[in-house]
């Protein structure tokens, strides 16, 4: 007894020292904290990790305050895993959840920020970068990201002001320097943002970046020697850089020097044989002059140099095919396919060599080898669906690879775009809404999929389902300028709702080239009676779009409430020569109609 009685003691302390340790052992800085993957630059204190641990295996008494740090970093952790894992309405709603916790930590609202910058959210990304400098006045990256917003608005002065801030704090930051430079050309200030890259090259003629940013500037300003110059120095501290190599080809390029951009660009090569950018130039330049075989040579003998390099055949083939070479072109896509089965872009290309030859079936067997992993598996299915629908005039066959590609690969917008086009133009009305409805549960915001489905319900006669349609555009973006006149038509067809119609007004200007907009705001005021507000818009219409049916009909309408019946017959017989659809030929005929009884000398 009094052993099994030690047993326990011992056991028990064991345990007691185990949990000791684990609760106030210090946690890796980038470790794992069930599940969730901890950033270094999150600036979670250790003391989350200590109280989440014991929070998973005790039920204690915490206080109000560290209940509300336990949420707060719980939920903004959560979020940034999301954040990271590209989940950004996911990583929203937890921040946005942090936020209930604790409104004043500047890291949370730099988060907030990027999400609504990827969301396209400019005036919340805002609101969260200020409120960011308002709690840490020094926070460079909170003002970076507003420049940034800012420059999206096109308030260049503004964005540029944010950047001299930084770096009057941060003189040696390139970053900054690069967004200046290309901010400078939007606001003439290319000089200034020039004298401080001179300045920032004397203090640091180690930074092939600075170099590189002064070389692009003078190339801005035309001085091609002084860009050379600082170029050659920034390739010489970074001998593989890319960018840095082609602008001094390029300079070359601008003053005729072809062969000295050749001769230039194979010395970078041969150090750096990996680089297919510079390769693509060299070949760029031969074809440009028309040096065809030389183009040839030089890619044979890279491929020959090293076969399993597939790009210099893939690029030799198009060369080929260019050259209408065709027997060539397809050899070397065949070699490539022979030395990579997976190069999917070989055997794509491949596929459209046979589509130009008009050997349809070699075609359509190429592109069936192409999965679905593949990034060019969309293409191939769109390549077979096309070809059955203008070919062949065959939609149903059409239909089914359509059909089967979405229940392989679901995330693609232009197969459910394609397939309801399909539907609607066999007159299955029904099958086509179903598509875009489908489409759009996995993509509610595509405005592109919203539109068609709205187009399809007023189509079908259901115009307030196409309304409420368009409704949902305009929810996400307001300034929707089909949309708004999509809605302000059929409001104004149907002579309803006419004061919520002039919508279209707004999207008038935001679109003021367009006749159908013009169209529609004469229409709502013909509606209203306003018959001479109405004439203005719709000759603006007629200018904008004159081979529109439907505008001249219109024009003839308000004519004819203008009492000028000879000019309306003469606009009615104009829009029956423009190809009116079937239901506005029938309506048109009838007006000619009954206005030459009333006018017998016009018949």
């Amino acid at each position: 007894m009094k052993k099994r009685i030690t047993i326990m003691v011992v056991f028990v302390l064991c345990v007691g020292l185990a949990l000791f340790y684990s609760f106030n052992k210090e946690p890796q800085r980038n470790g794992d904290i069930h599940g969730l993957q901890v950033p270094p630059e999150s600036g979670i204190p250790s003391s989350f990790f200590k109280i989440t641990k014991f929070k998973t295996q005790f039920s204690f008494t915490r206080s109000e305050a560290q209940r509300k740090d336990q949420e707060f970093y719980y939920y903004y952790l959560v979020g940034l895993n999301h954040f990271y894992a590209e989940d950004k309405h996911v990583a929203l709603d937890h921040f946005k959840k942090a936020l209930e916790y604790n409104d004043k930590y500047t890291p949370l609202h730099i988060s907030l920020a990027e999400v609504y910058i990827d969301l396209g959210d400019y005036d919340v990304a805002e609101q969260h970068c200020r409120k960011a400098l308002e709690l840490d006045a020094n926070n460079n990256q909170a003002r970076f990201m507003l420049s940034s917003i800012q420059s999206v608005s096109k308030n260049y002065d503004k964005a540029i002001s944010q950047l001299e801030k930084i770096l009057a704090d941060d003189p040696s930051n390139e970053d900054v320097l690069a967004r200046l430079l290309s901010l400078s050309a939007k606001n003439g200030t290319e000089k200034k943002v020039m004298h401080l890259l001179e300045d920032f090259v004397k203090k640091n003629p180690s930074s092939s970046q600075a170099y590189y940013l002064l070389g692009k500037a003078y190339i801005q300003h035309n001085k091609l020697d002084l860009a050379q110059k600082n170029l050659n120095k920034a390739l010489k501290l970074k001998s593989d850089a890319t960018d840095i190599a082609y602008l001094i080809g390029l300079i070359y390029e601008q003053q005729n020097k072809k062969e000295e951009a050749i001769n230039f660009y194979k010395s970078f090569v041969y150090n750096n044989p990996d680089d297919q950018f510079i390769h693509k130039h060299i070949v760029r330049i031969y074809t440009e002059n028309k040096d065809w075989e030389k183009a040839i040579e030089y890619l044979t003998k890279r491929a020959k140099d090293d076969p399993s390099k597939t790009d210099f055949r893939l690029q030799l083939a198009q060369l080929y095919s260019e050259l209408k070479r065709y027997d060539k072109a397809i050899k070397e896509l065949e070699s490539v396919i022979n030395t990579d089965p997976t190069a999917f872009d070989a055997v794509y290309s491949l596929g459209l060599l046979y589509k130009k030859l008009k050997k349809m079936p070699l075609a359509l067997d190429e592109w069936k080898k192409i999965p679905t992993s593949s990034e060019f598996y969309d293409k191939a299915v769109l390549q077979q669906a096309v070809y059955f629908k203008e070919s062949t005039k065959n939609n149903d066959e059409a239909i089914k690879i359509l059909t089967a590609a979405i229940k392989e690969k679901g995330d693609v917008v232009t197969f459910y775009h394609s397939l309801a086009t399909l539907y609607d133009e066999n007159k299955n009305y029904d099958a086509a809404i179903s598509t875009l409805d489908e489409a759009v549960k996995n993509f509610p915001k595509n405005e592109g999929l919203l539109y068609y489905l709205g187009a399809l319900f007023d189509k079908t006669n259901k115009s307030e389902k196409g309304i409420e349609t368009m409704q949902k555009i305009l929810e996400f973006n307001p300034d929707h300028a089909d949309a708004l006149n999509f809605i302000s038509y059929t409001y104004a067809i149907k002579s309803k709702n006419l004061e919520e119609a002039e919508m279209a007004l707004k999207a008038f200007k935001l679109r003021p080239q367009s006749g159908h907009i013009a169209d529609t705001l004469g229409w709502i005021y013909y509606q209203k009676g306003n018959f001479s507000e109405a004439l203005n818009y719709l000759e603006q219409a007629l200018k904008l779009a004159p081979k529109e049916s439907v505008i001249k009909e219109h024009l003839a309408d308000i004519h004819i409430k203008l009492g000028k019946e000879k000019k309306a017959l003469q606009l009615y017989k104009e829009a029956l020569q423009l190809n009116p659809e079937p239901e506005d030929l029938v309506k048109i005929k009838q007006k000619i109609e009954t206005l030459e009884k009333r006018i017998p000398a016009a018949k």
